[in-house]
């Protein structure tokens, strides 16, 4: 079965809210083209399965009130929401290969060129391959600057950088992925000797709230 789909989808405004947390969307554009399916539909079993699309989110804005969120929105951009100004990509599935292209992020806390080529199949989407992956980083605002520079003394480097942006390359499978510039063992070390050292604290401060009853009990005695 080959056909063309054009669809289009633009939602004016989507406000949702839950108890204490809410999402807003001022538009939401989905356009599909070029979609080709073949396949064997009475075992469930697609042999192709290609399209392509266009993605457009703007005015996105999430709120909740929840502490480990405020605390990360109030590190980003020092407001208690976070707030997408606009989201595009292109995206395209042709012969298991997934594409991203002219993929732009902005907000108030950043600003993101985003390009892919991933070989994956659609069967097994777990061994996808990055052919090529670039992400770069502009306009950062002060507060997600001082979070990276934070890692960056964590994993005992420096973020790849071209003049004052940030780009991370990347390429490789999933499981076992290369990251130019970027030495990942020591991130993995780095990172699993922070968790043992705040894994220690934790527990001293446990010992410290339990050692007055020990005492009073000492005392009764």
């Amino acid at each position: 079965m080959k056909k063309t789909l054009l669809l289009i989808t633009t939602i004016l405004i989507i406000t949702s809210s839950v108890f204490t947390q809410s999402i807003s969307i001022d538009k939401l554009s989905i356009t599909i083209t070029d979609l080709e399916i073949d396949g064997d539909y009475e075992s469930i079993s697609i042999s192709t399965f290609n399209w392509k699309a266009n993605l457009i989110v703007s005015g996105f804005e999430m709120q909740l009130f929840d502490n480990d969120f405020q605390d990360l929105s109030h590190q980003l951009n020092n407001d208690d929401k976070i707030v997408i100004n606009q989201f595009k990509a292109s995206v395209s599935l042709v012969e298991n290969k997934l594409k991203i292209t002219n993929a732009r992020f902005s907000s108030p806390f950043l600003k993101a060129d985003i390009k892919a080529d991933v070989l994956m199949d659609v069967n097994n989407p777990e061994d996808m391959w990055i052919k090529s992956l670039t992400v770069k980083l502009d306009a950062l605002s002060a507060g997600l600057e001082r979070f990276v520079l934070e890692l960056e003394k964590q994993w005992m480097q420096t973020l790849p950088r071209k003049g004052k942006s940030i780009v991370i390359e990347a390429d490789g499978p999933l499981d076992d992925l290369n990251i130019k510039g970027i030495d990942l063992e020591k991130i993995i070390s780095a990172t699993v000797q922070t968790e043992s050292i705040l894994k220690k604290e934790a527990d001293e401060r446990v010992l410290d709230l339990s050692l007055p009853a020990s005492q009073e009990i000492e005392d009764l005695k």
